[in-house]
């Protein structure tokens, strides 16, 4: 499980640089003038059209590799899916938050212990979610394309 971990955490941190990276160093608005100049100074003359889609290749370049993590980073929620379904019934979340809820009841608990699990598992929850909302919109967005309640509040602003 801790290579999941490690797998997750590394393809999150790698999505962050690409969108990163796309958004300074290789944005094409900031970077056609550039392809500009040097093209110009090198004897050649392109208008912004042309310097557009040269730096678009790039831009288009690192939005593939982008997709690729995203389809690895879905690779991943599917497996912890799969994982949490085939587990010993003891070692599912359900139930270890269900047993942690039943020693809080319990007179003789350290509550301060328990509540720090809850509201760990709790956050472990939300992350998940947040993750399946990520990934399960962003796969239905390269696969069919913009789903249809977005393409709805577009037309409207």
């Amino acid at each position: 499980m801790r290579i999941w971990h490690w797998l997750t955490f590394l393809i999150v941190i790698l999505l962050i640089v690409t969108v990163l990276l796309e958004s300074t160093v290789l944005n094409q608005r900031k970077n056609a003038p550039e392809v500009q100049t040097i093209l110009k100074e090198k004897g050649i003359e392109v208008n912004n059209n042309q310097a557009f889609a040269v730096t678009r290749l790039y831009e288009e370049k690192i939005w593939d590799f982008h997709k690729l993590l995203g389809y690895g980073l879905a690779f991943l929620l599917l497996s912890r899916i799969v994982i949490e379904f085939t587990q010993s019934k003891e070692e599912k979340n359900q139930a270890r938050i269900k047993k942690a809820f039943f020693l809080y009841k319990h007179p003789n608990q350290d509550k301060k212990e328990l509540i720090h699990y809850l509201i760990v598992k709790g956050c472990y929850m939300l992350f998940y979610l947040q993750l399946f909302m990520m990934v399960s919109t962003r796969t239905h967005y390269c696969l069919w394309g913009r789903p249809w309640i977005i393409r709805t509040i577009q037309t409207y602003r």
